[in-house]
């Protein structure tokens, strides 16, 4: 292939204009790349794409900005730019793919930032496209092959080509970058340009739901792909039911002994579509399994840590001292990895209790999934009801200690509004409900087009209030009961508009 010099771009200006275009849409495109890296660090091979594509994209501008046309800087670029813009559509549309123990990616944001590199990246290739046929038409042309060729044809060669000159060849280079990004803007579903939202686009914006489907799906929520329960151990559908009563015997005081086994593990779990956070959990899911007794019955709980980091686990309720799983505090040891504790205490007082890692620096092992549900039925029990179990909870994926950016209950933002949880109409339905976000103050559960009745922590069988929206801070738990009388689908989620959003949503779905 022939190679241009600064001589042959003086003959033909219209070929250094466009190598000149060029190079700014691929330093554009390095720059936008280093603008992501930040966002990309979550997944920390993903961060070094942006960084390492961002990195080549500005070495080819700056060979063609110094006049360099040789035909591998061509090739270079077009490479680049082209994976950068494979690699964009692909991690929106089917996802990226874990090898090499590297986990599978999907995101599904997109911004004026996305649209931006992808305008520049189809810009790139389309120049590429045009000049590279250039090199091709004149490396076969007779002069270079060594042949004679005719006076006119001779002409024609020599003829400068005029910078603004149009033709049909760069017109069509000039709009195959707008309507390429525009193309594919549309088809993810982001805003024309990332600059504004349409009012016709306003109902999708992320978890306030499509006008037009008003049902569970991808109308709502995080668009596209889903979170793969199997892999994460646990299903939120599952989760919501799921009651752990342990082992039990009979001692020889008649009294019932009530017995689990709970092991502390690192773990990455999926919360969102595409989304891993880096957990530490029990017994390999968040929330911690939901420990269920009966008041008046002994409790033992034997205790592993097979996390790489200490641990322990604090009960709310009443037992002694030295149960209390607060290390420094009295005799209580600090249980690095492989150690074992027993805890053992009385089931009481009856409610809805929770229990956690207290080891310091306390908010981190919260944060990271160290949590769960401990609950107290009285002697005499409760009426006969479909029961749930609701772990209000949230991930800063940033690992920043300001604030969340995914919301949910029971792990998995917008599980309930995917799946949403199936119940009777009229039979009475009971929620128990706590509250585990960290780095946030306070969070609130609101039902939809219906009433609970509201019994604080669950330890008077007399309900408070009789109202359709409860605040929670950390720590704080209560019994929630009501029936529905219609069927149909109904929305319940946190009343502060930004959990929502980001993933605090869910239905029950009321059936005859």
């Amino acid at each position: 292939m022939t190679r241009y010099t600064k001589a042959d771009d003086a003959a033909h200006s219209g070929h250094l204009w466009w190598r000149r275009t060029a190079g700014f849409a691929a330093a554009s495109t390095g720059l936008i790349h280093f603008a992501l890296v930040p966002a990309h660090l979550h997944v920390s091979y993903l961060g070094a794409l942006f960084l390492a594509g961002g990195l080549v994209c500005m070495f080819v501008a700056v060979r063609l900005w110094q006049g360099c046309s040789r035909a591998h800087v061509w090739a270079l670029g077009a490479t680049a730019t082209g994976g950068m813009a494979a690699g964009l559509i692909a991690s929106r549309v089917v996802g990226l793919p874990g090898a090499f123990g590297l986990p599978a990616v999907r995101e599904d944001e997109w911004g004026v930032l996305e649209n931006a590199s992808l305008l520049f990246e189809f810009g790139f290739l389309a120049v590429a496209v045009l000049l590279l046929g250039e090199l091709r038409a004149r490396s076969s042309s007779p002069a270079s092959r060594g042949e004679r060729s005719s006076p006119a044809a001779d002409q024609a060669a020599a003829a400068p080509t005029t910078p603004g000159a149009l033709s049909r060849r760069r017109v069509l280079a000039g709009l195959a970058p707008v309507l390429g990004t525009a193309a594919t803007a549309t088809l993810l579903g982001g805003p024309t340009l990332g600059l504004s939202t349409p009012p016709s686009r306003a109902a999708e914006m992320p978890g306030m739901g499509d006008a037009q489907q008003p049902s569970g799906g991808p109308g709502m929520g995080f668009r596209g792909g889903s979170v793969d329960h199997r892999a994460n151990g646990f299903d939120p559908s599952e989760v919501v039911r799921d009651f752990d009563w342990g082992t039990t015997r009979q001692l020889s005081d008649g009294r019932v002994l009530r017995e689990w086994e709970i092991v502390s593990s690192d773990k990455d779990i999926e919360i969102a579509p595409g989304i891993t956070f880096s957990a530490w959990t029990y017994n390999g899911r968040i929330p911690g399994p939901t420990l269920r007794c009966r008041e008046g019955e002994l409790l033992r709980i034997n205790f592993f840590n097979g996390s790489s980091h200490p641990h322990s686990m604090h009960f709310h309720g009443i037992h002694a001292a030295a149960m209390d799983g607060s290390p420094g505090v009295g005799r209580q040891p600090l249980l690095q990895h492989g150690d074992r504790f027993v805890y053992e205490f009385d089931a009481a007082p009856f409610g809805m209790h929770l229990y956690h890692c207290h080891v310091m620096p306390l908010a981190m092992h919260i944060a990271k999934g160290l949590y769960g549900a401990f609950i107290v039925d009285p002697k005499q029990g409760r009426p006969e009801a479909d029961e749930l179990i609701m772990i209000m909870n949230g991930f800063n994926t940033n690992f920043d200690g300001q604030g969340n950016q995914i919301y949910a209950v029971n792990t998995v933002g917008f599980a309930y509004e995917r799946a949403p949880i199936k119940v009777k109409r009229g039979e009475l339905v009971r929620i128990y409900l706590g509250n585990m976000l960290e780095f946030d103050p306070i969070n609130s559960f609101h039902i939809h087009a219906n009433f609970f009745q509201h019994y604080p922590t669950g330890t008077s069988l007399q309900p408070s209030e009789y109202t359709d929206t409860i605040s929670q801070v950390q720590g704080q738990r209560g019994i929630l009961e009501l029936r529905f009388p219609y069927p149909g689908q109904f929305l319940f989620h946190a009343h502060k508009t930004e959990f929502a959003e980001l993933g605090w949503l869910g239905l029950f779905e009321v059936q005859e």
